[in-house]
């Protein structure tokens, strides 16, 4: 979505470190809550949290995949979630002396900001598409691949315990049965 919002006309600027800005507010401002969105659901998946019991693995990913994996993470970590090194964002304090008369100086001083609206590759942000396609695709086979483990649980215990489990309202936990 955030890419289908680039019209085709103001394709983005990239600066000496690879990083895109665009110069048109107004869609930027509506591209850079998307992009962050999507980098924060795709770290989510690789981190841990308490609660949550799995994470994805970046040794799950393929080869071809695991440098796109690092670099959305760095910005994960160092734009996203807290801020730290790296190009993402920056802040410059400056004065501007601005002469009010042949005497008379104003001093101005103002403050500049930039960040990163979202990221692309050269061919337009296919490439990180396809890698967050392939991250949900090995997420989704692992998921999928749960489903004969669930069912060799449910078959384990008789039905008489699945129905007096669901009248008492609490949550089985599966962790505990014997693998």
């Amino acid at each position: 979505m955030a890419i289908e919002l680039i019209p085709e006309d103001i394709l983005p600027n990239v600066d000496r470190t690879g990083n895109h800005h665009l110069v048109e507010k107004d869609i930027a401002d509506k591209i850079r809550p998307l992009m962050i969105a999507s980098i924060i659901f795709y770290g989510k998946a690789f981190t841990t949290a308490d609660g949550r019991k799995l994470k994805a693995e970046k040794n799950w990913l393929s080869d071809e995949y695991t440098s796109m994996h690092d670099y959305i993470m760095d910005v994960r970590n160092n734009f996203v979630a807290h801020g730290g090194v790296g190009d993402y964002e920056k802040s410059e304090t400056v004065i501007l002396l601005v002469p009010k008369n042949k005497k008379e100086i104003i001093y101005f001083p103002t403050n500049t900001r930039g960040q990163m609206n979202m990221f692309l590759s050269a061919d337009g942000g296919a490439d990180v598409l396809k890698h967050f396609d392939h991250a949900i695709s090995i997420v989704n086979d692992k998921y999928h691949a749960l489903f004969p483990r669930l069912v060799e649980i449910a078959k384990s215990r008789s039905l008489v315990f699945w129905m007096s489990a669901a009248q008492a309202g609490e949550a089985i936990q599966i962790d505990n049965f014997k693998k």
